[in-house]
């Protein structure tokens, strides 16, 4: 089912709930470039990163079920700041929730990480054209 899509170098994201660990060689080899949510409770992204960087990029994982619903702004702009500093280098990484944004996460909440993503989140002009 992939095989039109990859041969037109369309790149392919996925959304898989779940621990991804064992997964991803399976999710590279069906030619998918990008994985949602990678969820923090159960996978280490930075882990993930350091073993799959420029064969996968990874979205998300800031925890939906922790601080983007129970943290303050502030602890929200620190994990998007921590996830953006451990992860954006080299590129493959974008900034985004565990999951989705559902009622329960307060709007301040989001403007913190759509923020911090906006402030920390950019690419330096070197690292882009290095890609």
């Amino acid at each position: 089912m992939l095989s039109p899509i990859r041969e037109k170098g369309i790149p392919i994201y996925m959304h898989c709930c779940a621990n991804l660990t064992d997964l991803i060689p399976i999710i590279i080899d069906m030619g998918v470039t990008a994985i949602h949510p990678v969820q923090p409770n159960c996978n280490d992204i930075f882990g993930l990163k350091r073993q799959y960087s420029g064969k996968m990029s990874f979205v998300g994982n800031l925890d939906l079920a922790g601080v983007l619903s129970f943290g303050s702004p502030a602890d929200v702009a620190e994990q998007a700041r921590k996830n953006i500093a451990g992860l954006a280098p080299g590129g493959g990484y974008v900034m985004a929730s565990s999951h989705s944004i559902t009622d329960d996460v307060p709007p301040e909440n989001y403007l913190a990480m759509i923020e911090t993503a906006q402030k920390h989140g950019t690419y330096e002009p070197e690292l882009q054209r290095s890609q």
